[in-house]
């Protein structure tokens, strides 16, 4: 956000906002007072896609997204689970609510914590940007059960989409985006 606000504070008529779509979004209906206002961005073009997944420790006794809500639902907030703000924490809520789970939420204010807990299984899902977990999953520290984008994502072949399963019938697709000043 104190990027988004110094781009809409600067007002320079040459300079472009690369950021995820979550400034005009998401912030407006996540925080109740922003740093900057949200008309003042003119989205320009999509620069890429953002592959969101839902990962686990290798330790935990699932290997697909349906073992997964086998394992808790009858466990109702047993399991924890982290996101990153914004897109990712209402998709997973979503996802609770479709799937009939209860999971702990536990908040980080630095995702590479959460990470870095969900390595070392110290929470049990995550859902973010599958670059965020690739390490561990390169490691062998953690499973990717599926990915909310249309199609697998190139640096996760295996991994299906959540909209392949028979569970759950949404995606969510994040992105980066080029903004300009709207005036």
């Amino acid at each position: 956000m104190i990027g988004v606000a110094g781009f809409t504070e600067a007002r320079d008529n040459h300079t472009l906002l690369l950021s995820v779509a979550a400034p005009i979004t998401v912030n407006p209906l996540t925080h109740e007072k922003l740093p900057y206002d949200p008309s003042d961005l003119l989205p320009i073009s999509q620069a890429s896609e953002v592959f969101v997944g839902i990962a686990v420790p290798r330790s935990l006794q699932a290997d697909t997204l349906d073992q997964l809500v086998s394992l808790a639902r009858p466990q109702p907030g047993k399991l924890s689970w982290a996101a990153t703000p914004g897109g990712t924490y209402l998709t997973f809520s979503g996802f609770q609510n479709q799937a009939g789970l209860s999971a702990l939420n536990v908040p980080y204010r630095d995702i590479v914590q959460a990470q870095n807990d969900l390595s070392e299984a110290r929470i049990d899902i995550m859902m973010c940007a599958v670059s965020i977990v690739l390490p561990s999953i390169q490691a062998g520290k953690v499973k990717l059960l599926a990915v909310s984008n249309r199609q697998r994502a190139a640096i996760a072949p295996e991994t299906r989409p959540l909209m392949k399963r028979d569970i759950l019938h949404w995606r969510w697709t994040g992105s980066s985006d080029f903004s300009a000043d709207a005036e």
